[in-house]
């Protein structure tokens, strides 16, 4: 892990926001303890690790990542697509606490 990316990148700045899908439901209801959220691109697992635990005072497992296209927009004939990138954190079977509630 990189200190100069950390100094850059503050914790409440890594975690944008919490996903809420049919997806995730199905996921969180397989495995209680795996929470998905929308983050920086330019953090990583270290980071997000870091930021998940400091804001939401659990204990982290594991942390998988996935950047992935949104929908293309066209404006004045210019097409773009904004990539973002989802985490899925998973929690140590000892943490308590909801973090979709804090």
């Amino acid at each position: 892990m990189n200190v100069q990316v950390i100094k850059k990148i503050s914790l409440y700045s890594v975690i944008k926001k919490r996903v809420l899908t049919d997806k995730t439901y199905r996921i969180n209801k397989q495995d209680p303890l795996v929470y998905t959220f929308v983050v920086d691109l330019k953090s990583d697992k270290g980071i997000i690790k870091n930021a998940v635990e400091s804001i939401f005072a659990v204990k982290v497992d594991t942390v998988n990542t996935m950047r992935k296209f949104s929908i293309s927009r066209s404006f004045k004939g210019r097409r773009s697509k904004k990539e973002i990138k989802i985490a899925y954190v998973k929690l140590k079977s000892g943490s308590i606490g909801d973090v979709y509630e804090a």
